[in-house]
């Protein structure tokens, strides 16, 4: 039996940070692995694949590009493009396209807009075309209550653009 679990590391130096964006993907039934560092990180991948990687910009020692470098390396030697998210504070929202000129597949905000990270999910983590012609086409849609307390501020350029994409029929997340 193919084991289909879905697998995503979280790489941030702040135990709070990890446990938010563990708390949201559980939301969506997705399993997490979470670390506090570049090497951590790296040596964890060394060991298991994951399907996408929220990957914090600003840590101490080997900070968020260098570890993309570094996994970009060993992604190729695997022969797998895994998506790499970079996360970061407000104040990096105005370098997103440098953090996608560096090789980031993308680009959150913290704090972490459940509704972002949930477009990050479902463009990212979907299923591939000929999958999505065969499976049912139910939408997993998140309940009103979650989107209750969520700040509305206004979303990142990245997420604008993510709107701009056609939505996948289904997901293998939720």
């Amino acid at each position: 039996m193919k084991d289909t679990a879905i697998r995503v590391l979280i790489v941030d130096d702040m135990q709070l940070n990890r446990t938010v964006l563990a708390s949201l993907l559980i939301s969506h039934g997705i399993m997490s692995d979470q670390v506090e560092s570049g090497k951590e990180c790296l040596a964890l991948c060394e060991e298991k694949d994951y399907d996408l990687i929220l990957l914090d910009h600003r840590m101490p020692e080997l900070d968020g590009v260098d570890t993309l470098v570094r996994l970009k390396e060993l992604f190729a030697r695997r022969g797998r493009d895994i998506p790499v998210i970079c996360h970061t504070t407000e104040e990096g929202r105005k370098n997103i396209n440098l953090y996608k000129a560096a090789g980031f597949t993308d680009v959150l905000i913290k704090p972490v807009d459940p509704r972002e990270l949930f477009d990050i999910l479902m463009q990212y983590l979907s299923e591939p075309e000929e999958e999505e012609e065969q499976a049912d086409e139910e939408v997993h849609d998140l309940p009103s209550a979650y989107f209750e307390k969520t700040s509305k501020r206004a979303p990142t350029r990245s997420a604008t653009e993510r709107q701009r994409k056609k939505k996948p029929k289904s997901c293998r997340c939720g």
